[in-house]
């Protein structure tokens, strides 16, 4: 019978470690300003002051906060595919946090080099339950995306249609996580100043663990499609693949081999892959290398757009036509 309880405390300790591994990622893609205010100090910079504001909401939450800066596409795939992260807060083209800061257009979301990376928000874990954007005119994008079903029914999504102030929009964007995040997210609010003690309770403005939420046992991600074995002989460049504008990965760079399942309501007996390098790629080289792709279940015979000389056309942008044997 000891034995027994013994092997019970060994499973739910294990699970709760594994558990305890969902993380609070804020990933962030802008610069110090160049112009700062003659408040700001020398020292000042922009990503502490936005770890301090999530700090501050999350300290004694219970939760695993993870700051990456200065994102790249990669970056970005990486923790929107992850098993590990349970919320993600994206926060790019900030300026100071008294003016206003935000995404140019619907249609662009940059990373830190200016890539547009507004596809890859596509491809969403379905372990993740929030997902904010702290940018202007971001909301119809999204709308868009979850209206062709890219999003499970679980994930909520936070975004603006207009320019907003950074501190004020990692206050909402916080906020609205709670509902998700938070234990009792209806007491979520900012400080009130009120000196009455029965309203003390709903003056608080700090996330409490829902462990209704970060306990949940892990969604095992569907690999259904085709899958295609492509090698990157532009190692220093990393990638975004798209099929009919829906994005299907990020080729990373390096020469490995990378597995790729392109979903099969994409896949015809012919279909147009479309590569989009970095753009840092058009003022680096002159021309570039066709890639090695390789499908696992049928033969293809592929051939890239090229210009009358022989070289890929476009540089950052290429196209690959493939048809079945």
């Amino acid at each position: 019978m000891k034995l027994h309880i013994f092997f019970i405390l060994i499973f739910l300790f294990s699970f709760q470690s594994f558990a305890l591994e969902r993380e609070i990622v804020i990933l962030t893609s802008i610069e110090n300003p160049k112009n700062k205010p003659f408040w700001r100090s020398k020292s000042y910079e922009i990503t502490q002051d936005i770890e301090k504001q999530y700090e501050k909401y999350f300290n004694d939450s219970g939760y695993k906060l993870v700051f990456v800066h200065g994102v790249n596409q990669e970056t970005l795939s990486k923790y929107l595919t992850s098993d590990k992260t349970l919320a993600l807060f994206w926060i790019s083209h900030a300026a100071d946090s008294k003016k206003e800061i935000g995404l140019q257009s619907s249609s662009i979301i940059k990373d830190i080099y200016g890539n547009n990376v507004k596809n890859i928000f596509q491809k969403i874990n379905p372990n993740i339950k929030f997902i904010s954007v702290v940018g202007c005119e971001t909301k119809k994008l999204f709308r868009k995306f979850k209206e062709k079903g890219y999003y499970h029914s679980g994930l909520i999504l936070q975004s603006f249609d207009k320019k907003i102030g950074l501190n004020e929009g990692i206050y909402k964007s916080v906020k609205k996580s709670a509902v998700v995040l938070d234990k009792k997210p209806q007491y979520f609010k900012r400080s009130c100043h009120v000196k009455r003690k029965h309203r003390k309770a709903f003056c608080r403005n700090k996330i409490k663990k829902n462990e209704n939420i970060s306990n949940l046992p892990i969604i095992q991600k569907k690999t259904e499609g085709i899958e295609f074995l492509i090698t990157n002989n532009n190692p220093d460049y990393s990638a975004i693949l798209t099929i009919n504008k829906e994005f299907v990965g990020v080729l990373k760079k390096g020469l490995q081999v990378q597995s790729f399942f392109f979903p099969k309501s994409l896949i015809y007996d012919s279909f147009k892959l479309k590569v989009t390098y970095e753009v840092s790629i058009i003022s680096q080289v002159d021309a570039i290398s066709a890639l090695d792709i390789v499908g696992t279940m049928h033969d293809y015979d592929i051939k890239v757009l090229r210009e009358s000389n022989g070289n890929i056309f476009g540089l950052n942008e290429n196209y690959y036509y493939l048809n079945m044997n």
